[in-house]
Formats: C-alpha cells, structure tokens, sequence
C-alpha cells in the first residue's frame, strides 16, 4: 500500500464518517427547531 492510496483511504473515510455523523445529527437540529 502505497502513500497515495493511503491518502485516498483517509480522504474516503474521512468524507463517510462525517457525511453519516452530519446526516444524524441535521435531523436532531430540525426536531429542536420546531420544538422551540
């Protein structure tokens, strides 16, 4: 495994784990929203 491919990996891991991260917590802000 080369430098390079281990930048892809992180940059892929990266972008899913904070996609899924942003995904449940956007959902968690609109609920508080509408309560207040």
């Amino acid at each position: 495994m080369s430098a390079l491919d281990f930048y892809i990996a992180c940059i892929l891991g990266g972008s899913l784990s904070s996609g899924l991260t942003h995904a449940g917590v956007t959902p968690l802000d609109v609920i508080k929203c509408n309560m207040q």
